[in-house]
């Protein structure tokens, strides 16, 4: 594919893209940082982009994960949680570009989601509902990854080495992937 497409992910996943036909998702998606970033070029400045959100503005995407019976237990679990506010509306925002990119990834894909610690534990729990129903049926979790900039701006990463043993789950062949505390990057391979 040599396209390039200029827009929301979700825009462009539904009106583009096949079922089951990625085989490599990485998403650095905004991180609910509850901030405004300026972008600055010859002297002006202007708004770049602005990392808060407002329940008002997530309503339908709230009820439209509502709707479906794969997603409503996770969704009113997380409104009962966190109630109608700005996590909330982030974790509706978030959680339909992950069930599209569910649905367009290929059973022998990879997903990466870049996040900070801010939400990684309620989007682990979104990632979990998506790919696995709440069950772990056919998904494989590899060990968490972070990303982090070495001193020349390189990306790097590393291995996270502290393990939790009561956040495991089996898989379909009965294993035992290991799961992190922290999820900056979390890798998913589904398996079938």
């Amino acid at each position: 594919m040599s396209t390039l497409y200029f827009g929301d992910c979700l825009d462009v996943i539904r009106e583009h893209m096949p079922d089951e036909s990625v085989d490599l998702i990485y998403l650095d998606p905004p991180f609910n940082s509850k901030r405004i970033y300026n972008a600055s070029m010859g002297g002006a400045q202007w708004i770049a982009f602005k990392d808060t959100w407002q329940w008002y503005e997530a309503v339908d995407d709230f009820h439209e994960l509502a709707g479906d019976v794969s997603m409503a237990p996770t969704m009113e679990g997380l409104r009962m949680i966190l109630g109608e506010g700005s996590s909330l509306a982030y974790l509706s925002y978030m959680a339909n570009r992950l069930r599209e990119c569910r649905r367009v990834l290929k059973p022998t894909g990879s997903i990466y989601l870049h996040c900070d610690p801010t939400m990684s534990h309620y989007l682990k729990v979104l990632l979990d509902s998506i790919f696995t129903g709440g069950g772990g049926g056919g998904l494989q979790k590899r060990d968490s990854m972070a990303l982090s900039s070495g001193h020349e701006g390189i990306p790097k990463v590393r291995q996270k080495t502290r393990h939790y043993p009561g956040l495991r789950k089996n898989t379909q062949d009965g294993t035992q992937p290991r799961f992190k505390a922290r999820c900056e990057c979390q890798s998913i391979q589904q398996g079938r």
